[in-house]
C-alpha cells in the first residue's frame, strides 16, 4: 500500500480543481485495485483509464503523460486500455462477455483495436469466436479472401481493359473498312460512268467506221465514174469527124468534169476524217482527265495504305506509266520525236 501511496504522490493533484481531484483519486484507486488481476477486473481498469484521460488529456497539458507515469503506464499501454474502456462502454454484448470472463485479456485487446476487422469482431461477439488464435487464424482467411477478392477485380479490370482497347480496335477497323467501303463504291461509280463513257466512244468510232466504209464506197464510185468518162472520152475521139470539134477544148472539158468530181468526193472524205478526228481528239483528252481525276482520288488511298502495300500499289502504277511513256513516246510524229520535251515534266 506504501508504494501505491508513493505512486500517488507522484502525480501533482495541486494544478487540478477539488472535484477534478476526487473524479482523479478514484478512478487511479480503482485502477489501483483492479489492474493485473482477472479480465472481468482488467475491463474495469480499462474503464477507470478512460475516465482518466476524458479528465485530463484535453484540457491540462502534459497530465495525462504524469498520470500514466505515475500509475507504471506507457502512453501505448494506456491508450489501447482507453479503447478497451470505451468498445466496453459501448457494447452491451461486450461487456456481457467481459463481466462473464468469456474472453481472454488479448482477445479483447484485440477486438478493441481500431484496426480490428468488423466481421471478426462481430464473430467474437457472437461466441463464434472464443479465442485469441481462432481470431488470428480468422484474421488470416479474411486477409487471403481480400487478396483473392482483389487479385479477381484486378483481373476483372485487366479483362475490361482488354475489352475496351478490342472495342477501340474494332471501332477503328469499322472506320477504315467504311472509308475503304466508300471509295470503292466512289471507284465502283466512276467505273461505271467510265464504262458509259467508253460505250458512247465505240459507238462514235463504229459511226466513223461506218462513214468511212461509206466515203471509200464513194471513192470507187467516183472512179469508176471518170473512168467511164474516160472512155466515153475515147470512143467520142475515135468516131468520125462529122463537123468541125476542137479536141483540145474537149480534153479540158472532161478533165475538169473529172477534177470536180474527186473534189467533190475528196472534200467530203476529208470532212468525214476530220469528224472522226476530231471525236478521236475529244475522247482523248476526256480520258486524259479521268486519269487524272482517278489519281487524285488514289492518293488519299495510298496516304492510309501500311508500307508494303502503298509499295507494290505504287511499283504497279510507275510500271503502268512507264508503259504508256514508252507508248507515247513511241507514237509521236518523227520529225517531232528528235526535240520532244514530256508536257509537265518541270
Amino acid at each position: 500500500m506504501a508504494e501505491n501511496e508513493t505512486a500517488l504522490q507522484a502525480f501533482d493533484y495541486t494544478v487540478l480543481p477539488a472535484n477534478m481531484c476526487t473524479v482523479i483519486r478514484a478512478n487511479t484507486e480503482e485502477f489501483t485495485l483492479h489492474m493485473n488481476r482477472s479480465v472481468q477486473e482488467y475491463g474495469q481498469a480499462c474503464v477507470n483509464v478512460m475516465n482518466v484521460h476524458a479528465a485530463l488529456a484535453d484540457r491540462y497539458s502534459g497530465r495525462w503523460a504524469q498520470w500514466c507515469q505515475s500509475v507504471g503506464l506507457s502512453i501505448r499501454s494506456a491508450t489501447r486500455m482507453v479503447e478497451v474502456g470505451s468498445n466496453v462502454m459501448g457494447s452491451a454484448k461486450l461487456a456481457e462477455l467481459v463481466q462473464d470472463g468469456q474472453i481472454g485479456k488479448s482477445l479483447l485487446q484485440a477486438i478493441c483495436a481500431p484496426s480490428a476487422e468488423p466481421e471478426a469482431v462481430d464473430q467474437v461477439l457472437s461466441g463464434d469466436i472464443t479465442t485469441h488464435k481462432e481470431y488470428q487464424e480468422l484474421l488470416a482467411q479474411l486477409k487471403a479472401e481480400k487478396e483473392r477478392s482483389a487479385a479477381a477485380e484486378a483481373r476483372e479490370e485487366e479483362v475490361w481493359k482488354m475489352h475496351e482497347e478490342a472495342k477501340q480496335r474494332a471501332e477503328t477497323a469499322e472506320s477504315r473498312y467504311k472509308a475503304a467501303l466508300a471509295d470503292v463504291n466512289g471507284l465502283a461509280e466512276a467505273n461505271q460512268q467510265k464504262n458509259k463513257e467508253l460505250e458512247a466512244a465505240r459507238k462514235d468510232l463504229r459511226a466513223a467506221k461506218e462513214c468511212y466504209s461509206v466515203a471509200k464506197m464513194n471513192e470507187a464510185s467516183q472512179c469508176e465514174r471518170i473512168k467511164t468518162l474516160q472512155e466515153e472520152n475515147a470512143a467520142l475521139k475515135s468516131q468520125p469527124i462529122t463537123a468541125v470539134v476542137d479536141e483540145e477544148e474537149m480534153d479540158k472539158r472532161a478533165h475538169q468534169q473529172a477534177y470536180a468530181i474527186a473534189a467533190d468526193m475528196t472534200g467530203e472524205l476529208r470532212q468525214k476524217l476530220e469528224r472522226m478526228q476530231e471525236n478521236d481528239a475529244a475522247w482523248v483528252f476526256q480520258s486524259k482527265d479521268r486519269m487524272e481525276s482517278e489519281w487524285e482520288r488514289m492518293v488519299p488511298m495510298l496516304e492510309r495504305m501500311d508500307p508494303d502495300i502503298k509499295k507494290a500499289a505504287l511499283d504497279g502504277v510507275l510500271k503502268m506509266l512507264g508503259r504508256i511513256q514508252g507508248q507515247a513516246f513511241a507514237l509521236y510524229p518523227e520529225e517531232e520525236e528528235a526535240g520532244h520535251e514530256v508536257p509537265g515534266a518541270h
